[in-house]
């Protein structure tokens, strides 16, 4: 995605950044549809930890696609 902003100038900024919060909000709701109908099992660690990572990593998307949004809102403001 970057050599598209670096081959169209800086007005691509906010076309790049809504593609990145579109791509990050589609694997947010991925890993949450994979993981909704799975209920934690006891005595099986490896599988729980699969979640609580899972769980972790869904909140380091959200603030990726935030940043993402910030960052386009901000190319859209000084194009």
């Amino acid at each position: 995605m970057s050599s598209v902003a670096l081959f169209f100038g800086l007005t691509a900024a906010p076309v790049v950044a809504t593609a990145n919060v579109v791509a990050t909000v589609a694997a947010y709701s991925h890993i949450t549809g994979f993981w909704r109908s799975k209920p934690e099992v006891p005595f099986v660690t490896g599988f729980n930890e699969g979640i609580r990572k899972s769980n972790d990593l869904r909140s380091l998307l959200i603030f990726l696609a935030v940043g993402w949004a910030f960052t386009g809102l901000a190319g859209l403001l000084t194009a």
